[in-house]
Order: C-alpha cells, then structure tokens, then sequence
C-alpha cells in the first residue's frame, strides 16, 4: 500500500529525524508507536504527510492547524476531478488554510494528485517506493 511504502522510505532512505505516524485503529506501525490523532503526537511536526481518504483530509488539517504544524502533504484523489463532492471539499481547502484577512496561508498544503517529494540532502524519499533505496 502507498501508505505504507511511503512510511518505510523514510528510514531506509536515511531520514533520521522523528517519526509519528497517526492511526486511530493502530497503536505501532512497523515498530514505531502509533496515535490516535495528530493533536496527541510527543511533539509539533515540521510536516504532515497525509495518505488518507479524501473525507478525511480536512478534519486532519483542522488537527494540523491545531498544533501549529506548518506545511501539509496530501497524497490522495478523488478531489474536484472526481465529482461534486470532491469539487466542494477542494473549495473549503482554501477558507480553511487562509488566516482570516491575510493572504498569508496558516498551513501551507500542496493537495491533489501530489506525487510525492524526494530530497536528497534531507535523505527522504516520499514518493512511490518504486525502485531500490541504494
């Protein structure tokens, strides 16, 4: 699952910063303890990563914003070019993340078809495990 590949790159591209993985149904993920909700990790992420139904991405950035996490990646479809649904939760996107009478967004969240990030020097890779780490 992309879930889970994207989990498992991270350690075995070298990325050695922490790592809070958030499952209200799991309490560790391939050893790493597991929370219910972003608001009860240790500590604030630097990033949110989200891998979740289009339903719940904003509930999450609504967690996110709670805890003053900063930038949002949102690896997920079935958004305005699915249907009417998707139309409607990609426009709340924009009210959500936008301070109120600032253009200056609160979270920063790069939604769609997002592939994925790779960045070498901060040794991970979020994109697709598609070939071999060395």
């Amino acid at each position: 699952m992309y879930p889970t590949a994207i989990l498992r790159n991270l350690p075995d591209y070298g990325y050695s910063g922490e790592i809070h993985p958030v499952n209200p149904k799991r309490q560790t993920v391939f050893g790493l303890p597991c929370y219910p909700d972003v608001t009860q990790t240790p500590q604030r992420a630097d990033v949110a990563i989200l891998t979740i139904p289009r339903r719940a991405v904003l509930p999450i950035l609504r967690q996110c914003l709670e805890v003053g996490i900063p930038a949002a990646l949102i690896i997920t479809a079935g958004f305005a070019e699915t249907d009417e649904e998707g139309r409607r939760l990609e426009n709340e996107m924009p009210t959500l993340l936008l301070q109120p009478s600032s253009p200056v967004p609160r979270l920063r969240a790069f939604p769609g078809q997002y592939y994925g990030q790779y960045n070498d020097h901060g040794h991970y890779d979020l994109r697709h495990p598609m070939r071999d780490p060395d």
